[in-house]
């Protein structure tokens, strides 16, 4: 099923450009619709272009960077779709696609994985994952690709959900489920055809033990899926949301732990900043900035082993190779809320993109947000959080 892009002009009134106290600069990014817009997802379109996922209620739309400013790309209409989808998250292929992942309504009662591709000009190829037995519901959350005929999409179904795209279909292929009772499969990074990992949380509940939610590191070796102890199941109430491969022997996950309710990194908040890494031979604990505002680690992405990104919604968390360190994210002029980070790619040597949403001080709708980072604009001599010689450069 092809569906031609429709190339959208579309108007907005730009943010004032606030001075910059980090190497994260805002760009102006349009609002297709009249209420409720939001960005969730960002990825690599090609090999230098950019690709952003957004939603305005329950339609979707695309923005592609052009370069000075954001394109608009039309999405598939939901009434063409099954009985309407829902989209969480982009990945991209070394060939240049991306694709987009999420769950369709097949009926009243039975949702199904859904991964829809872009080729660059349209939206050539919708699947719906088929599940056995026929009946079951299930959804992916995040997708990821060895190469293009070699590509990963996890999620939940009666437990941990992985579903392969071997160049022509889409099969499941499942994670044992290591707990009694729930079991979220949030992100995935595929390093290679026999080095997988997949990330999120299972819940056990009486007479198992551990009792509660803990985070679950799920590994596929090529030939099957296996549940990784780590030691954040020695830890209560930790749920993992991402994970990051810079190599095979340097892989991060991100999240955090609770003891209270957690609610939206924007407003008060009883949970903390986690992180593990693998080094190839073991994971371990790694502590987060003592001076981070209380929010779950939602988004990560790497250049290197030394300089890696975080998002915590309401700031960014930066790796050196040695310790987190907390960066400020740019002042949104107008806000209320802001949620930096829904989504994040780094796209060549010294650029990066993150995409979210903020609300005005004045009760109007919710905007979109779209974020870059140059390293290159911060020439030596220069600390990332002086402003005194730098401001925001828009675009």
């Amino acid at each position: 099923m092809a569906l031609g892009v429709l190339w959208v002009a579309v108007s907005w009134t730009p943010l004032a450009a606030a001075p910059a106290d980090g190497p994260w600069t805002l760009v102006d990014s349009p609002n297709p619709g009249p209420a409720q817009n939001r960005l969730i997802d960002v990825t690599r379109l090609g090999s230098n272009g950019v690709l952003a996922l957004g939603r305005e209620y329950a339609e979707y739309f695309g923005l592609e960077w052009g370069g000075t400013e954001w394109l608009e790309i039309a999405m598939p209409p939901q009434e063409d779709i099954g009985m309407g989808y829902a989209l969480d998250s982009l990945g991209s292929t070394p060939g240049g696609d991306v694709w987009a992942v999420g769950i369709v309504g097949i009926d009243p009662f039975t949702g199904l994985p859904l991964a829809m591709r872009y080729n660059g000009t349209e939206w050539d190829r919708i699947e719906t994952v088929p599940l056995e037995p026929a009946g079951r519901n299930g959804h992916v959350f995040d997708v990821s690709a060895v190469s293009d005929d070699d590509i990963w999409a996890v999620g939940n179904s009666d437990g941990p959900l992985a579903v392969h795209w071997d160049g022509s279909e889409w099969t499941e292929n499942s994670p044992p489920a290591p707990g009694n009772r729930i079991h979220d499969t949030f992100a995935v990074a595929a390093v290679a055809s026999d080095d997988v990992w997949a990330v999120g949380h299972f819940e056990n509940v009486a007479p198992a033990e551990p009792l509660g939610f803990y985070p679950m590191i799920l590994h596929w070796d090529g030939t099957s899926w296996s549940h990784f102890p780590n030691p954040g199941q020695a830890l209560e109430r930790r749920t993992l949301l991402d994970v990051e491969a810079v190599a095979a022997d340097d892989v991060w996950v991100s999240g955090y732990w609770w003891y209270g309710l957690c609610e939206h990194p924007s407003g008060a908040s009883y949970c903390d900043p986690f992180f593990m890494h693998w080094d190839g031979s073991e994971w371990s604990v790694v502590p987060s900035p003592a001076d981070t505002e209380r929010a779950y680690v939602s988004e990560l992405t790497a250049f290197a082993s030394d300089d890696i990104w975080a998002s915590t919604g309401a700031e960014y968390m930066h790796w050196d190779g040695t310790e987190w360190s907390v960066v400020a994210a740019p002042d949104v002029p107008g806000a209320e809320t802001v949620r930096h980070g829904s989504g994040m790619v780094a796209v060549g040597p010294d650029v990066a993109w993150s995409v979210g949403r903020w609300e005005p001080a004045d009760g109007g709708w919710t905007r979109t947000l779209s974020e870059r980072y140059r390293a290159s604009l911060f020439a030596d001599g220069f600390e990332s959080g002086d402003t005194s010689a730098w401001s925001a450069v828009v675009p």
